[in-house]
């Protein structure tokens, strides 16, 4: 694994078990609902969008980027 992976992909399992191990926990689940207000915890399955192709995904960005304004800078 690439040093850039090793920053950005996150912890290997065994990291993930070595941390819940030090804290107590048995479960990444059973760590969040100890740490996570009730008051603002969700169970409930998010609400998502069917996922896009990567030709969908580009063209949504693409509608998106069109709606962009250029404006003359008058600082300075």
């Amino acid at each position: 694994m690439s040093h850039f992976q090793q920053r950005h992909i996150g912890p290997r399992p065994e990291d993930i078990n070595t941390m819940l191990a030090a804290l107590g926990y048995d479960s990444l689940d059973a760590l969040t609902q100890a740490i996570v207000p009730g008051s603002i915890a969700d169970n409930l399955p998010l609400q998502m969008a069917a996922p896009l192709t990567e030709e969908q995904a580009l063209a949504a960005l693409h509608t998106l980027a069109q709606q962009n304004q250029v404006f003359t800078s008058l600082i300075g």
